[in-house]
């Protein structure tokens, strides 16, 4: 990408765990406690890194705040670019 004129670009895969809006927050708490219990046990460390993936378990708010963040980016990058939508 900085080849193409883009420094400072960076376009990465992420997974996550949504839930819908309204979902009560004992619900989302042990849906995260869940996931990172599963994030940090051998088994699941080691066959992500086997795919190079990058474990990075965070909380919720952690995880809506990088949404919200990529969501800017990528808008940013749509408008600027000049495409249109039909």
């Amino acid at each position: 990408m900085i080849e193409a004129g883009m420094p400072g670009f960076d376009a990465s895969l992420y997974y996550g765990l949504v839930a819908p809006a309204g979902t009560p927050r004992p619900i989302i708490d042990k849906l995260n406690k869940a996931l990172r219990d599963a994030l940090a046990s051998d088994e699941v460390k080691k066959q992500l890194g086997n795919d190079g993936t990058e474990i990075t378990p965070g909380t919720p708010e952690d995880y809506a705040d990088f949404i919200d963040k990529d969501e800017k980016k990528w808008s940013q990058l749509v408008k600027s670019s000049g495409v249109e939508q039909e």
